[in-house]
C-alpha cells in the first residue's frame, strides 16, 4: 500500500494500517498530526472529494456542502 504525506512516501512496517484500510474498505484517510481522523473514503474518485471537503473546511473554498464519509473508527 502506498501512502503519501507532506514529508514523502510512508510505509506501514507491521501491516496495521493495511489491515485497518482493508477492514473498512477505505482507499484514503485524512489524519491530523495528532492522529485525529478527519474522514475516510473508499473508491477511486472519493479521495479527491475528501481532499476538496477538507480544503473547504480549512477555508480554502466555499463552505462544505457534505460531510466526509466517516465510519466507526
Amino acid at each position: 500500500m502506498a501512502a503519501i504525506s507532506a514529508d514523502g512516501p510512508l510505509a506501514g512496517v507491521d501491516g496495521t494500517y493495511a489491515h485497518w484500510f482493508a477492514t473498512h474498505g477505505w482507499s484514503a484517510v485524512a489524519v491530523r498530526p495528532d492522529f485525529y481522523v478527519y474522514g475516510a473514503v473508499g473508491g477511486a474518485l472519493e479521495p479527491l472529494a475528501l481532499a476538496q471537503d477538507l480544503l473547504r473546511a480549512l477555508g480554502g473554498g466555499t463552505a462544505a456542502t457534505s460531510s466526509p464519509a466517516t465510519a466507526d473508527l
